[in-house]
């Protein structure tokens, strides 16, 4: 398990990592042709531990990556709403209010969809 403490720097990670080293050791026993069985046990654990570790570090870069791009798309979406909402108050004057009537509508449209429990869309 320290080898594998080593690599990854977490224990519960660590762990896993040598359940799983012990779990590719018994299927890979038939393949181990001598020499030291410690040695062999050890680069096991250590690949293992660096696949978990490669693993991990995918794992924090698409989270972050999905997080940014959520605000983003949350950001855009508001400057979106609210460039277009300042876009038909101006032109509010000459179509009697119409436009900004049909957007607020739309929008409450929207939210009674987005609150109901089975939406695809909230």
């Amino acid at each position: 398990m320290s080898v594998c403490f080593l690599v990854l720097r977490h224990r519960e990670d660590a762990e896993d990592a040598c359940v799983e080293t012990f779990i590719k050791a018994r299927a890979a026993l038939a393949r181990f042709t001598g020499g030291s069985f410690g040695a062999w046990m050890t680069t096991i654990a250590r690949n293992t531990a660096a696949d978990e570790l490669r693993k991990r570090r995918r794992r924090d870069a698409t989270i972050r990556l999905v997080g940014g791009a959520q605000e983003a798309l949350t950001l855009l979406d508001f400057v979106s709403r609210q460039s277009a909402i300042d876009r038909f108050r101006n032109e509010e004057a000459g179509y009697g209010g119409e436009t900004l009537f049909l957007l607020r509508r739309t929008v409450e449209s929207e939210r009674r969809i987005r609150s109901r429990p089975n939406s695809d869309f909230g």
